[in-house]
């Protein structure tokens, strides 16, 4: 049993959210509940869950676009519970920064044992938590706000500048694998 993680359910049928908060519970974990995707991002921004679960078709937004908004400025672990089994899908909703996929119907044994997976592998800072700001000296990036500070300058990047930023501070005094700058990832080495 994990009692210290935090998952966040971001799921608008009743039956699954019952399930899911049954299921959870049952085996330890902590929970939110979100039903819209823009109360998703919101609830990542303020209650730093260590894991997300979210469905794709949502009343607001596909989870692909909250996937990538959340991709922007957070790490926080995301697995995708979709009753969509197509290649295409899985590939898409991995490509935009879902950790695993997992197909509905699903046996709670797998689900379970594919949270603690995807924890193991989690990026977090000494406490435990979602990286939201980092800073260098002088230079502060929000990566929840978006926003990059000088000191008491504030600097406008474009979506792209920002993203290649954040995605070089998070490595800042760890060793890079090369491959990965030619491939446009950066990935920590091992």
């Amino acid at each position: 049993m994990n009692t210290a993680s935090l998952l966040l359910v971001v799921e608008d049928e009743v039956a699954m959210q019952r399930l899911l908060r049954t299921s959870l519970t049952a085996h330890g974990y902590r929970h939110l509940e979100a039903n819209r995707g823009r109360q998703a991002v919101e609830f990542v921004a303020t209650h730093n869950p260590d894991l997300v679960l979210l469905d794709l078709c949502l009343p607001d937004m596909d989870g692909l676009e909250v996937t990538a908004e959340l991709r922007g400025w957070s790490s926080v672990p995301i697995i995708v519970l979709s009753a969509i089994d197509r290649e295409e899908e899985k590939v898409r909703a991995l490509d935009t920064g879902a950790d695993d996929y997992v197909t509905k119907p699903f046996g709670e044994r797998e689900l379970l044992a594919r949270i603690r997976s995807v924890l193991r592998k989690a990026q977090r800072d000494e406490q435990g938590r979602t990286i939201t700001r980092l800073s260098f000296g002088d230079l502060l990036i929000d990566m929840v706000a978006r926003r990059v500070r000088c000191g008491e300058r504030e600097v406008h990047l474009t979506p792209t500048q920002f993203k290649l930023l954040s995605s070089i501070s998070r490595t800042i005094g760890k060793a890079l694998d090369g491959r990965a700058y030619r491939e446009g990832r950066f990935v920590v080495s091992a």
